[in-house]
């Protein structure tokens, strides 16, 4: 048991937690990252250590929850060196004073449990809603201006459509004189050209990728109106594919990948299916997930910012818990990176240095 002032709070695991779900659903803030299946979807996951924590009234009402993951990057170094703690969506709490209490708790909870296990943590709040916080400030957290694009689907889409930029149009109605189409894809069935795609577009940026098993979770543990698989064929021919999660209100762009072909920009193809699709679903925003740190050239996002959504910034805060751990994983990672680029068969052999996830 916690205390927290003169009312006690309980922390406990979600598994013991009654109406986390709910909780969830009914926050403004709740995400698809803060519900059971994709926890236990990311702790199927060999790279992932989710923490997912409560923190309950005395009469068992949930006053704040937290999701926190830690994430190992190679595993040939040790964990402490190698992993961090990321929220891929901030802390929820209750409104007013036991509300915050909650989740200075929580946060307080979270760095004792982590702090000497992970090179630092990162929270990461999904909309410009809560990306001003000052609890992450008061529990020691640093802000990072971090930008991302929205894009109001309650408009029509030619209203959409003429707001994007004259590239972006050209580059959609290219693909379909080209012969572009875009498909709906089967879990079962096409889990492996995404895998592909996602493979070719990650060694092309020289990041690693988490593990094919991953996909494998998500797709048995989520139910299907919480994620989209789409793929765009060229003659039939997968080039590209796109999983898009769906959460209340938001349809979410998490991962795409895409081969290189002339004259051919598939994924705003992809995109744009995933806009129609989310206005014919009443969604009423479409979330690109990041467009990279203010004041960065960022390739991926110059690209979202040519749909005509809004730009936001949704910040993010950093604890580092040891500058000289950070210092060694960085010069780890930018050792390792040549790996992540490597031909597949040359990653395969170095898999037992080098972990990526």
């Amino acid at each position: 048991m916690s205390l927290v002032g003169s009312s006690p709070l309980c922390i406990r695991t979600m598994e013991d937690t009654a109406g986390w779900d709910a909780f969830v659903q009914s926050h403004s803030c709740g995400s698809i990252f803060h519900t059971t299946e994709m926890i236990r979807a990311f702790d199927a996951t060999p790279q992932f250590k989710p923490l997912a924590l409560a923190a309950c009234q005395p009469d068992g009402s949930v006053a704040g929850i937290l999701v926190a993951t830690q994430v190992c990057t190679m595993g040939a170094l040790p964990n402490r060196l190698s992993s961090r703690s990321v929220f891929f969506a901030g802390p929820l709490g209750i409104e007013g004073p036991m509300g915050t209490k909650a989740v200075k708790s929580l946060l307080a909870h979270h760095d004792d449990q982590v702090g000497n296990k992970v090179v630092f943590s990162e929270i990461r709040p999904c909309s410009a809603t809560e990306a001003t916080n000052p609890l992450y400030l008061d529990s020691g957290y640093e802000p990072h201006d971090y930008i991302n694009y929205e894009i109001d689907l309650r408009q029509t889409p030619d209203q959409i459509f003429r707001g994007m930029s004259h590239q972006r149009r050209n580059n959609i109605r290219a693909n379909e004189r080209r012969g572009l189409t875009v498909r709906e894809g089967d879990p079962d069935t096409d889990l492996s050209h995404l895998y592909a795609h996602l493979t070719e577009s990650f060694t092309r940026s020289k990041i690693p990728l988490v593990e094919r098993e991953h996909f494998e979770h998500v797709f048995g543990l989520l139910p299907r109106s919480r994620y989209r698989l789409t793929i765009a064929e060229v003659h039939g021919k997968p080039v590209a594919s796109s999983l898009h999660l769906i959460f209340k209100d938001r349809v979410y762009w998490w991962h795409a990948g895409t081969k290189r072909i002339q004259g051919i920009t598939a994924q705003a193809s992809l995109v744009w299916d995933a806009i129609q699709w989310g206005i014919d679903q009443n969604a009423k925003v479409y979330d690109f997930a990041g467009a990279g740190w203010e004041g960065e050239i960022y390739t991926p996002g110059v690209f979202k910012s040519r749909f005509g959504g809004q730009r936001v910034n949704v910040r993010r805060y950093r604890k580092v818990y040891s500058r000289l751990r950070m210092n060694i994983a960085s010069a780890g990672y930018r050792l390792a990176r040549p790996i992540f680029s490597a031909p597949r068969r040359d990653r395969d052999e170095l898999r037992t240095a080098f972990n990526p996830s």
